[in-house]
């Protein structure tokens, strides 16, 4: 990602992120839940109260032996809680909160890394293909705790609304000009959008391709099937919307039909017949006078606007 879709205020909003909430980290001690949760309140991405089947607050009856390659292992017949989850970003890595339903607060969690050396005795992951084989779900047996988590599920999710409209907030407040006029413009391509922005070292825009030049209308005088995706049909009117390549080699075509409709075509040069050389798109597609497409005005004027909002972010660098 580069520096340029990084708004200034990133730091503020890093800030709001990390901020001290003694109201949740008391809740949390009192209950004696993971203190990992405080992550939920704010606003961390890698953590939720549930984890794919495993509810929060739900009961868990343990099948067989579980050994976590990383930490933890539960037994057959254990009668367990579960208490959220932490998915790390790196290392294909997993925690799992547990509590005894016989010890309330009692809690400890399995670690897995799915990168870790395989062994035996030891599971690298809890996932879709082996849940059912070590856990059931079972009825509450507890029903004051099931109801003083339930409370605590609803506190948690609400501070993680603050914060997250608090950290949108600061985003948009510290938005420079230019990405505020992009925005506002309506019914951009993705190619014309990352023009403006630069690229992120995997895409490549441009307005203009080969012969194509943004905000021209053409008529497609014989139809074409793109390798990859899209086609484009004899007889239709479709103002150009700019290229964009990404990893050097996939190339999209964006286009506007007269109503304003996006449509696209996507080639890969994996199949050469299906990747038209620049040349050959004139086979293809024949250039038109704007004056009979009045649709065309409007990105014709803006393609000054996406040339001057690409030097406010250039001089911005």
């Amino acid at each position: 990602m580069g520096a340029e879709r990084i708004y200034h205020g990133r730091d503020e909003a890093l800030a709001i992120m990390r901020r001290p909430l003694p109201e949740i980290e008391a809740m949390l001690a009192d209950l004696r839940l993971p203190k990992a949760l405080l992550h939920v309140a704010q606003g961390g991405g890698g953590t939720s109260l549930d984890h794919g089947w495993f509810a929060f607050g739900r009961v868990y009856f343990v099948r067989k032996d579980l050994k976590a390659n990383r930490k933890g292992a539960l037994a057959k017949g254990d009668t367990m809680r579960f208490l959220g989850g932490y998915v790390f970003p790196y290392d294909n890595g997993l925690r799992l909160y547990f509590e005894p339903v016989e010890k309330p607060g009692d809690h400890f969690c399995l670690e897995f890394e799915g990168n870790f050396p395989n062994a035996d005795g030891v599971v690298r992951m809890i996932d879709d293909t082996n849940r059912y084989a070590y856990f059931t779900q079972g009825a509450d047996i507890d029903p004051a705790r099931r109801a003083a988590l339930s409370g605590a599920e609803t506190t948690l999710l609400q501070a993680a609304a603050r914060t997250d409209a608090l950290v949108t907030q600061a985003y948009d407040d510290a938005k420079p000009a230019y990405i505020r006029a992009l925005e506002a413009m309506p019914n951009l391509s993705r190619a014309a959008d990352g023009y403006v922005r630069g690229g992120d070292g995997i895409e490549t825009n441009h307005l203009d391709h080969g012969p194509l030049r943004y905000g021209q209308p053409y008529r497609v005088i014989q139809s074409l099937t793109a390798n990859r995706e899209g086609a484009l049909t004899e007889g239709q009117t479709l103002i150009f919307q700019g290229a964009q390549l990404r990893f050097g080699q996939e190339l999209t075509l964006f286009f506007t039909h007269e109503d304003g409709t996006p449509t696209a075509v996507t080639f890969y040069p994996s199949d050469p017949a299906g990747y038209p050389p620049l040349a050959d798109l004139t086979r293809y597609l024949q250039a038109v006078s704007p004056d009979t497409v009045p649709a065309a005005h409007p990105f014709i004027q803006a393609r000054a606007v996406l040339e001057d909002l690409r030097q406010q972010r250039e001089a911005t660098l």
